[in-house]
């Protein structure tokens, strides 16, 4: 299936529409497959419930995601990065900020997307998920710097 595909300018603009704050999206490198390279895993599905779609937040962009969304301190962010975990209310934002993400991925010409899960660290995601992290159709990598927040890599990836 064909999904609509964003181009880093939409990242950009959804981010910093959603926190509030300026945001700088640039092209970074791809992802590696150590464990823990992955603080969360949005996965998307499409209105069948077909994995259609995965985004891949490390541990900086979740915290900073989480945390912006409602207003919460830097120091909070840097929390995050320092235990490697996401408080439940740092995580409950993330989940917003990935379920309005599914907007990324859709378009009027294009089936619906929506978020179905996020796989958060140390969990493991299901073994389809982990196979389209592999081998992607289409990717694209970002690194996002939230103003005030220490930047971060997002993977957007498709089937």
């Amino acid at each position: 299936m064909t999904i609509s595909f964003p181009e880093s300018k939409a990242v950009n603009e959804l981010f910093a529409m959603l926190l509030g704050k300026r945001c700088k999206v640039a092209k970074d490198k791809p992802m590696g497959r150590r464990p823990g390279e992955a603080a969360a895993i949005g996965v998307y599905v499409d209105d069948a419930g077909e994995l259609v779609a995965a985004v891949v937040c490390d541990i900086a962009l979740a915290g900073a995601a989480g945390t912006a969304l409602s207003m919460l301190p830097p120091k909070l962010a840097k929390d995050c990065i320092r235990t490697k975990r996401l408080p439940d209310n740092v995580a409950e934002n993330l989940y917003e900020v990935l379920n309005v993400g599914a907007s990324l991925f859709n378009s009027a010409r294009t089936p619906h997307v929506k978020l179905l899960e996020v796989v958060q660290e140390p969990a493991r995601p299901s073994k389809e998920v982990q196979a389209l992290l592999r081998k992607p159709g289409t990717r694209m990598d970002l690194s996002i710097a939230v103003n005030g927040y220490e930047p971060g890599k997002i993977h957007l990836l498709a089937a």
